[in-house]
C-alpha cells in the first residue's frame, strides 16, 4: 500500500517517519519542500504537488496547520479532480462546521472522507505509540485501522465523519488550560526566584501530564518540540470557534491563544509551545 501523507510539519513528519518506520511505501508533499528533506532521507517519495501525491496512492492522510488550509487545498482545481475514488483520512484539528465542510468537498469530488483524532504528539507518532479517534463510514473502518495501526497502539472507532472532531474537543480545551497553567506556575516561580527543584516538587502534585511541559520551561530549551507553537494556536483558535458555537464564554480561551499569537508574532512558530512562558516573563520588564 502506498501512503501518502499531504503537510510535514511537526506532526505530518511525526506520522511520515512512524509509517516509514512501519514499512510502509510513503509518498509526502509539502509547500516548502526542504521540509520534506529528512523523510526522503529515510526512503519516502517527495511529490511535487498535492494532486499528484493524492494521484499516486491508495491511502492520503492530511495534517495541515488547520481547516482553512485544508479547504484551500482541497478546492484546487487539479487536487479536486484528483479526489475520485480515493480514501482522504483528514489529520487535521477541525472544530464540527470546518470537518462537515471538508467532508461535503471530498464526497462532492468523488472521494471517501474519514478523519482522526491523534491523541499524542510527533515523537509519540514516530515511535508509533500514538491512540487514535477514527471516524468514517462503518465499511471503511477496518482499512484506515489496518493504516493508522502502523503508528499506533490503540484505535477507537467513535462513528460517522465528524465524530472524532467531537470527541477530541474536550481535549483540546484540556491542553489549552494545562499549557497555560503550567505557563504562569513555573513564569511566577522564577520572577520570585524560586528554586528549580522546589518549583517541579510543588507542580508534581498535579500529575505527570505537567511535567513535560515544566521541564522545558525550566530548561527554556525550545527547541525539542512536543507541539509547536503553529499547532497550539491553531487548537486554541478551533476551541474558541467550537465555544462560540455551544454559546459558551470565550474570554478565557481568547486571552490563553493571545500568548500563542504573541510567542508567532515573535517568529517563535516552529518552537515548542512551551515557549509561551517567555511571553509571561516578558511581560512588565
Amino acid at each position: 500500500m502506498k501512503i501518502a501523507v499531504i503537510g510535514t510539519g511537526v506532526m505530518g513528519s511525526g506520522m511520515a517517519e512512524g509509517l516509514l518506520k512501519a514499512g510502509q511505501d510513503v509518498v509526502v508533499y509539502n509547500r516548502t519542500a526542504a521540509k520534506t528533506e529528512h523523510l526522503v532521507s529515510m526512503g519516502a517519495k517527495a511529490s511535487a504537488s498535492v494532486s499528484s501525491a493524492i494521484s499516486s496512492a491508495d491511502a492520503v492522510i492530511i495534517v495541515l496547520l488547520d481547516a482553512a488550509t485544508v479547504k484551500s487545498t482541497l478546492q484546487q482545481p487539479d487536487v479536486k479532480a484528483s479526489l475520485r475514488g480515493k480514501m482522504i483520512l483528514n489529520a487535521t484539528t477541525t472544530n464540527f462546521t470546518e470537518i462537515a465542510e471538508i467532508v461535503e468537498i471530498v464526497r462532492g469530488a468523488g472521494g471517501k472522507p474519514a478523519e482522526c483524532s491523534i491523541s499524542g504528539g510527533a515523537q509519540d507518532l514516530k515511535d508509533r505509540k500514538c491512540d487514535f479517534l477514527l471516524a468514517s463510514e462503518s465499511g471503511d473502518q477496518e482499512f484506515w485501522t489496518s493504516v493508522l495501526k502502523n503508528v499506533g497502539g490503540n484505535i477507537s472507532y467513535v462513528g460517522e465523519v465528524g465524530r472524532a472532531t467531537m470527541a477530541e474537543s474536550p481535549m483540546i480545551f484540556g491542553s489549552m488550560f494545562l499549557s497555560a497553567a503550567a505557563a504562569y506556575s513555573v513564569a511566577v516561580g522564577l520572577k520570585l526566584n524560586v528554586p528549580h527543584d522546589v518549583i517541579k516538587s510543588q507542580l508534581a502534585v498535579f500529575g505527570p501530564a505537567l511535567e513535560p511541559l515544566v521541564d522545558n520551561m525550566l530548561s527554556r530549551n525550545y527547541d525539542t518540540v512536543m507541539a509547536s507553537v503553529d499547532s497550539f494556536l491553531g487548537a486554541c483558535q478551533t476551541g474558541v470557534s467550537t465555544a462560540k458555537q455551544l454559546n459558551m464564554p470565550t474570554a478565557v480561551l481568547e486571552n490563553i491563544a493571545s500568548l500563542f499569537a504573541e510567542a508567532k508574532q515573535d517568529g517563535l512558530g516552529p518552537k515548542d509551545g512551551t515557549v509561551i512562558m517567555e511571553m509571561l516573563l516578558k511581560q512588565g520588564k
